[in-house]
């Protein structure tokens, strides 16, 4: 057992990162103080952050590289919709109650299935633009969604 110096609470060893200069080798902090801490400290010092992220990207690219390549493969789902979503705010058709998690969990659903999330009333069109909500959002098969394109969609109204 080990009393973190954050929080004041005695927590199993298990609780404490490693830290070779301090004299037991594990660190003062509790694993979840420390991120609670980090967190607070990236809030403060965003640009600080950045600044040194990108450093260090710049002096590892290939770990950079790796590891975006596996963050990409183990959330290809999130990755997905924060396209879909970067897409949609582009044409301002995301409205600020829209439930983003709905929206990710819709991609995530459509990943697992092997589905495309289709814009059931498209987001460009001659007629109207539909909205990025979970409303009109829909999976399926990738075939389908190619023959439907921004062409249609349920009543659609008929010019004349």
């Amino acid at each position: 057992m080990k009393r973190c110096c954050y929080c004041k609470e005695e927590k199993p060893l298990e609780y404490f990162g490693n830290l070779k200069r301090s004299k037991d080798g594990l660190a003062t902090r509790c694993k979840p103080c420390d991120r609670e801490a980090t967190a607070r400290w990236r809030e403060g010092n965003r640009e600080e952050h950045r600044r040194m992220c990108r450093e260090w990207a710049d002096k590892n690219k290939d770990k950079a590289s790796i590891n975006a390549k596996n963050y990409n493969r183990d959330n290809r789902a999130k990755r997905t919709a924060q396209e879909g979503y970067r897409r949609a705010s582009k044409k301002q058709a995301t409205p600020p109650w829209a439930d983003l998690k709905e929206i990710e969990y819709i991609y995530k659903l459509a990943n697992e299935r092997g589905l495309q999330v289709d814009h059931i009333v498209p987001l460009t069109s001659d007629i109207v633009s539909g909205l990025h909500v979970p409303a009109n959002l829909r999976c399926i098969p990738a075939r389908l969604n190619i023959i439907k394109s921004n062409r249609y969609w349920p009543n659609m109204p008929v010019g004349g």
